[in-house]
């Protein structure tokens, strides 16, 4: 079994040298709605400072609407960190 951690804004603070010596990887959550999460870019600077595969997500909510998102952000697409 693969063990990867999820983090958020509901770290308030992470060890990626820890997260690289015990599990494969990091999700990072970027963002929920129309709002960024506050922590996303120190965690992701931290996974890549740590030399950790990472990668991000953007967290869906059915009470945003999904066109009025779309419209905000552009139509979506991914991010994959290397």
């Amino acid at each position: 079994m693969n063990l990867v951690n999820d983090i958020s804004f509901w770290q308030t603070r992470s060890d990626f040298e820890v997260m690289r010596r015990k599990s494969q990887g990091v999700i990072l959550r970027a963002g929920q709605g129309f709002w960024h999460d506050t922590k996303f870019a120190e965690f992701r600077a931290g996974a890549k400072a740590a030399g950790l595969p990472f990668g991000n997500y953007w967290y869906y909510g059915n009470r945003y609407d999904p066109k009025k998102k779309k419209e905000k952000w552009g139509g979506g697409g991914s991010q994959r960190g290397t």
